[in-house]
């Protein structure tokens, strides 16, 4: 075994130089940033003893500092196990009821290359999407009559993120009668808590995470992680992504919690969480899209439409929650969408001239939107190397 990252490296490329294959540079600013030490003080995960196998805890040691029995490739406790168990059996449902897959189209894709559309490679996609904003952005800062373009950079040393380590976590960041935060990384510490919970991969959400943290587990679902870990630079070993609608056992100050994780119907990993603290039931929507069809078929918030049993607390995503706002239903804006591009080709193949389709996106977000008219046009998505690298981050299938 190589001591050093950077012996690593020097190997590497020596082998690869040996059989005569390019390797592309490689930049290690500090050996530590991989080979760094772990301490932790407050929870050890343990494995439990039960017939559900989805039971996960954590014991809670306040005055113990305990090392980090896990890899830093390897996820926090017992996850990987929960995951390949939950992945194996929804294999064997699929192989026992087919007509639940994905329906596969029997119209053979037709993919135009990009390099068609441009006289010269496109580096990144986002360039061309951006492009016409910036320079309308600067012609609006020349005819204003000063001298040159400066483009606006935001100090972050003063930035007022840096000092919410040092404040109160607010009170809605807690799940009451936990030390859970959900979604409060600024405030994160160990004294606060050891136990954080991420609802989806927006920076506003998981705003507060960086390369070096080390203040307790994080909890999500499987592509949050995923993206944590690759976007982020998170070792694997601080992150515990749970499986879908499986009731989960996590310890609280000595006391054992069910978390539960259910759709959002926001963006690829967007959960919500279900939390039963004792006789309390408590929701964490996140950020999520009411669609009554699709959350009524949830068994956990059809039996709460029915009282039974009781939703105590909620914490409620209330962006839009203004009589203002008339949004159309996520059905609706992918079908004018598709109605928007039929017409577009239409006209095209009327003047013999070819058109390119751009879909602009979050770093994850709008993935449904461009894939329905793919799909609905029988045609493959091209996306740049960065955002292909995301998009196989959330395990999706290699085909639609």
């Amino acid at each position: 075994r190589l001591g050093t990252v950077s012996g690593r490296v020097s190997h590497i490329k020596r082998c690869k130089a040996k059989y005569s294959e390019i390797l592309g540079s490689a930049s290690i600013k500090n050996d530590n940033d991989l080979d760094c030490e772990f301490i932790e003080s407050g929870a050890e995960p343990i494995e439990g003893t039960t017939d559900n196998p989805s039971f996960s805890r954590s014991v809670s040691l306040s005055t113990k500092q305990l090392r980090n029995p896990y890899d830093k490739n390897q996820w926090h406790g017992n996850a990987s196990i929960i995951l390949e168990s939950k992945r194996a059996a929804e294999s064997d449902n699929r192989q026992q009821f087919p007509e639940n897959s994905h329906i596969q189209h029997n119209k053979q894709p037709q993919q135009t290359m990009l390099s068609r559309f441009f006289q010269a490679p496109v580096r990144s996609l986002t360039d061309v999407l951006m492009g016409s904003a910036r320079r309308l952005k600067k012609e609006k800062y020349v005819s204003s009559g000063k001298k040159a373009f400066e483009p606006s950079v935001k100090a972050r040393s003063n930035d007022w993120r840096s000092n919410l380590k040092y404040s109160n976590c607010p009170s809605y960041k807690k799940i009451p009668g936990t030390d859970f935060i959900c979604d409060g990384f600024y405030y994160a510490r160990s004294t606060l808590s050891q136990n954080y919970f991420l609802t989806h991969f927006h920076s506003d959400h998981y705003g507060g995470i960086t390369k070096q943290w080390n203040e307790g587990t994080i909890y999500c679902s499987l592509p949050t992680a995923n993206l944590v870990n690759q976007q982020l630079g998170v070792d694997k070993r601080f992150l515990h992504p749970l499986p879908m609608n499986s009731p989960t056992i996590i310890e609280s100050r000595g006391k054992p919690v069910t978390v539960t994780l259910l759709d959002a119907n926001h963006c690829p990993g967007a959960i919500m969480f279900l939390f039963e603290v004792g006789n309390k039931t408590i929701l964490h929507v996140g950020d999520f899209r009411w669609d009554r069809e699709i959350m009524m078929k949830m068994p956990q918030l059809k039996a709460f439409s029915n009282a039974n049993p009781r939703l105590n607390e909620i914490f409620l995503d209330t962006t839009y929650c203004d009589k203002k706002y008339s949004l159309p239903t996520q059905a609706e804006a992918i079908e004018a969408t598709i109605t928007a591009v039929e017409e577009e080709l239409a006209m095209a193949k009327k003047e013999r001239t070819k058109t390119l389709f751009l879909f602009g996106s979050y770093t994850i977000g709008k993935e449904r939107i461009y894939l329905s008219v793919a799909e609905h046009l029988g045609m493959k998505v091209y996306v740049d190397n960065r955002r292909f690298r995301i998009l196989s981050a959330l395990e999706w299938p290699k085909e639609r």
